[in-house]
Parts: structure tokens; C-alpha cells; sequence
């Protein structure tokens, strides 16, 4: 996997955030996809990101099914909180996963609605938006169901997880969030 990253303060986050995207990704993807991405990470100032705090595509040059060069952009948050670019790292790198393997298309079709082939959640809230039987899961178009989109519980799920084993193995080396709470 090839990883660049553009925007980051110094040489030292360029290097972890490289290390981490790669880590994310082995915990994702098989070995054979694994080798073919191409991820590009850029840090932007959060008022480029509109109210985001991070987000992912596909590059117009791979476009689905079977995308295999993503860009991430990654808001930028306070001096001190770097501990904030792994987790939003990891959120997107399960969105890389889920283009790259076609369990989301990310493309909106008719209706509002996005193509979905991933694992589905039965949750019994108003909220959760309705699939019908071509898994395409019709969204609101104010985005009030957005914890709620199966991709988004998969993500938000496995971005804690991703982040812990991450500090866990690389604890000793990593030189960011080293005080109580940084990775709640």
C-alpha cells in the first residue's frame, strides 16, 4: 500500500499517520487488495472541511466498483490534539474498505439513496433509515439519520477498536496522546 500525506505540522505525524493507515488497513483488507491502494491523506484547516472533520473518496482515476486510490482529508484541530487524526483515521480507513470492496458504492442514486452490501444492523429507531430489496438504503436529505447508516455503525464501531489495538502495539513509540483521555 502506498500512503502520502500532505498538511501535517512536521515529519513526525507525516511518519505515524503513514504507520497507522497501513496498520488500519492490514486490520481491514486481505493482503492481495491490500497491496494495490493507494491512499493519499491531506490535513486541511476545518473550515476547507465545511463542518466535517474528516472524510473519504475514491479518486476520479479508480472509480467503483473497485476503487483502489483514495483521498482521506483530515480536519485541523489544536495544537495538541493529534490523538484526533488517528481516530478520524481510522473512521475513514473502514470507509476505504468499504468502496474498496464494494460494500458501498457512495454514489447517491434515485431517491437519496446509496447502494449498500455491507453487514446490516437491525436497529428498531425511527431514525434508521429503510433498505429496500436492491440494498439501496434511501437516506434523509438532512442527514438525520447519519449515526444511524450502516456503514456509519460499522465505522464509528470499528474505529474504537482500531485505535486501541493501534496504541496498544505502538505504545511505547508513539509519541502522541500520552495524557489520561486523549483516546476516549
Amino acid at each position: 500500500m502506498w500512503v502520502s500525506v500532505r498538511g501535517a505540522k512536521d515529519k513526525e505525524l507525516t511518519k505515524w499517520l503513514k504507520i497507522a493507515a497501513k496498520y488500519f488497513a492490514k486490520q481491514l483488507i486481505k493482503p492481495r487488495l491490500y497491496e494495490k491502494l493507494e491512499l493519499n491523506i491531506q490535513i486541511l484547516k476545518y473550515a476547507d472541511l465545511s463542518e466535517l472533520k474528516a472524510d473519504c473518496m475514491w479518486d476520479d482515476m479508480t472509480p467503483p466498483p473497485s476503487p483502489t486510490i483514495f483521498n482521506i482529508r483530515l480536519a485541523k484541530e489544536g495544537i495538541k490534539d493529534e490523538h484526533f487524526y488517528f481516530k478520524a483515521l481510522a473512521h475513514e480507513m473502514v470507509h476505504v474498505k468499504q468502496f474498496a470492496t464494494n460494500q458501498l458504492d457512495g454514489i447517491f442514486g434515485k431517491g437519496y439513496t446509496h447502494k449498500w452490501k455491507g453487514p446490516s444492523f437491525k436497529i428498531p429507531s425511527k431514525r434508521s433509515p429503510k433498505t429496500d430489496i436492491y440494498s439501496r438504503v434511501k437516506l434523509d436529505k438532512n442527514d438525520r439519520d447519519y449515526y444511524f447508516q450502516p456503514w456509519e455503525v460499522e465505522a464509528y464501531g470499528l474505529e474504537v477498536g482500531l485505535v486501541y489495538y493501534f496504541v496498544e502495539d505502538y505504545k511505547k513509540d508513539l509519541p502522541y496522546g500520552r495524557y489520561q483521555g486523549d483516546w476516549d
